[in-house]
């Protein structure tokens, strides 16, 4: 996965309005500029992130049964992913890209 480095979020009161952010932070982040030429631009300031594809996927299941009662566990999960891709959960869901140009 490629994207922008960034090394911190900018704080509310270097914002010009900082009424339209939601939420606790500022949803703005300071991006580095890789090349170091004052622009950032995907050609030039795009890093790889990490793989947000797991190494392996792994999973449990047991059930008991004893006389009228039965109990069944299941777990799974995944190990080994550097990057949580949360752009589906985001666009998906109610807010949906709609934040910023609902004020």
């Amino acid at each position: 996965m490629w994207g922008y480095e960034v090394i911190g979020e900018v704080e509310s009161i270097y914002i010009a309005d900082p009424s339209r952010n939601i939420g606790f932070g500022s949803s703005e982040y300071y991006v580095v500029d890789q090349n170091g030429d004052g622009k950032i631009d995907p050609e030039n300031d795009y890093v790889k992130l990490g793989s947000n594809t797991p190494d392996f996927y792994w999973g449990l299941s047991s059930s008991v049964s004893y006389k009228d009662f039965d109990l069944s566990l299941q777990f799974q999960g995944s190990q080994g992913a550097e990057v949580y891709n949360i752009d589906p959960i985001y666009w998906k869901s109610q807010f949906g890209g709609r934040l910023r140009s609902s004020f």
